[in-house]
């Protein structure tokens, strides 16, 4: 049978402090911790009426309650409990932690019992002696020690009626509490802000005590906010070039970055520290990622800038062209019009005319002359051809005529052939 110490279940002991209810905000850095204790009705709880209880329901068990706000979501790195009582007899002891979800994580289950179920039965020992007199134990992930190996003796040789020799640095062993969650680390991506609720629980009789009060710890670490960030930029190639420079706002952070860094992909391509404002853009669609990185990690986020061609080519037609029909015909063959000159502040694409033949009619066409660049901005120009007939008219007259006068008469009717004329036109 265990051995029963002098403090009796039923004394009450009052904590040397009162923690009153506080939250430590960093206001916008990136490792922030968050401090919140517990206060009035959740603090100096008498175990007594507890005593012997403890069945593996939380409603057989004391609670105490922390109200927890203001914990930004996915980015807490670690929790830490830290809890204060006094209990003459640790193997007696299980305690829990529930999250503002309802996710349980075993903090302690009677440290040196074989527990064989959850359910307060001692059937496997007689659980550790150690007297948690009024001390403040850490439970977190780090810890140095199992929590089930409080109250050990070989954990305090010199001082074996105490948990410990000094306040104990602990990691949680749920014992046969069922898991998951069996480490803090598994509650990080839960909810946060909220009731948390830690529950004390007696499995045997005659020793007891009081529950001071206990703190949690909630350290987050935010990759870097953005307040705001630029939007997609539009703009036109500057005069006779073929690209921009581009300027924008620089993000804003709620959450600073230490570095900040730009890659650029499509039109243009290239990286290097900062936004990238200000660089040279060419023509098309430019992808612009701009990631800031802050201890905690790297946040990404993007624009496109878009940069358009609206300049127009030039086109300066070939010279007029003046010439005589072919011989024998009322047209003219023009073999070569000339080439026109054509610029462009990207790339001349396409230049054509409208006459696709090189035969020309008499008198004056206009050539119509149009160039398209890349982007499909276009510029026109006209060349004349015209074409004079120079080539005189033929005509064959009838044959001369010798004929009498008729009798009696001093003239005649005289019948000629009509004279034929022929022209090239």
């Amino acid at each position: 049978m265990r051995n029963l110490y002098t403090i009796n279940r039923k004394s009450v002991y009052r904590s040397f402090f009162l923690l009153c209810l506080m939250m430590i905000f960093a206001v916008s850095t990136q490792a922030q911790t968050f401090t919140f204790n517990s206060s009035g009705a959740n603090s100096n709880i008498n175990l007594a009426p507890f005593n012997n209880l403890y069945n593996g329901n939380v409603n057989t068990m004391m609670k105490s309650e922390i109200p927890v706000a203001g914990i930004p979501a996915n980015a807490v790195t670690n929790i830490e409990v830290n809890i204060t009582l006094h209990h003459t007899y640790v193997g007696d002891l299980v305690i829990k932690l529930v999250a503002p979800n309802g996710q349980v994580l075993g903090l302690l289950s009677r440290p040196g019992v074989a527990e064989s179920a959850d359910n307060g039965n001692d059937v496997n020992g007689t659980g550790n002696p150690g007297d948690w007199a009024g001390q403040t134990i850490k439970f977190h992930d780090a810890g140095i020690l199992d929590a089930e190996l409080l109250g050990s003796p070989f954990i305090t040789p010199l001082q074996p009626n105490l948990v410990c020799p000094g306040d104990c640095d602990v990691f949680p062993d749920p014992g046969s509490i069922a898991t998951p969650p069996s480490t803090f680390s598994q509650l990080y991506a839960g909810i946060m802000n909220g009731t948390w609720k830690l529950y004390v629980g007696d499995a045997l009789l005659a020793d007891t005590g009081i529950f001071n009060s206990w703190t949690i710890k909630i350290t987050t670490c935010q990759n870097p906010i953005y307040t705001t960030f630029p939007i997609n930029q539009t703009v036109n190639t500057s005069f006779d070039l073929c690209n921009a420079v581009v300027t924008y706002p620089a993000p804003t952070f709620s959450i600073p970055a230490d570095t900040i860094k730009y890659t650029f992909s499509g039109a243009t391509v290239g990286s290097g520290l900062g936004t990238g404002s200000g660089a040279t853009f060419g023509i098309g669609i430019t992808k612009v990622v701009i990631s800031a990185k802050n201890t905690c990690g790297i946040t990404k986020d993007s624009i496109e800038v878009t940069v358009n061609d609206t300049q127009l080519p030039t086109i300066s037609p070939p010279p007029n062209i003046n010439v005589f029909v072919d011989p024998g015909a009322c047209t003219a063959t023009v073999a070569s019009l000339g080439i026109p000159s054509t610029a462009d502040n990207c790339a001349v694409d396409t230049v054509f005319n409208n006459h696709s033949s090189s035969i020309y009619n008499i008198g004056t066409t206009t050539v119509t002359w149009t160039v398209y660049d890349a982007s499909l901005n276009s510029a026109t120009g006209s060349q004349t051809v015209t074409v004079t007939d120079n080539e005189n008219p033929t005509i064959t007259c009838p044959s001369n005529i010798t004929q009498d006068n008729g009798i009696d008469s001093c003239s005649t009717v005289v019948h000629y052939a009509t004279p034929v004329g022929i022209d090239n036109c």
